[in-house]
């Protein structure tokens, strides 16, 4: 369902001409703390509301994958790994 929900938005944002500067735009000038994380858990980005709420962006080397406090709230089995990609 979620796959399903994600290939559409990107169905949709592909037919923009700036999707790119959209999301961009939308990002950058949102009140609400956004996180960005790669596959493994690492945070690849923060917009400045998170920066503000929280000090700074986390360190590079920390994973949400790996995270005890997380961990001891029962918040990673919330939490999985996304399925691997099919390489078509």
């Amino acid at each position: 369902m979620i796959t399903d929900l994600v290939g559409q938005g990107l169905d949709t944002l592909a037919s923009i001409d700036d999707a790119r500067g959209l999301l961009s735009g939308r990002f950058e000038r949102s009140p609400v703390a956004f996180q960005i994380h790669r596959a493994d858990g690492r945070c690849l980005l923060v917009d400045e509301s998170f920066r503000q709420l929280f000090g700074s962006a986390p360190p590079p080397e920390d994973s949400v994958f790996e995270d005890d406090p997380l961990e001891k709230q029962g918040f990673l089995e919330l939490v999985s790994q996304p399925p691997e990609r099919n390489s078509e």
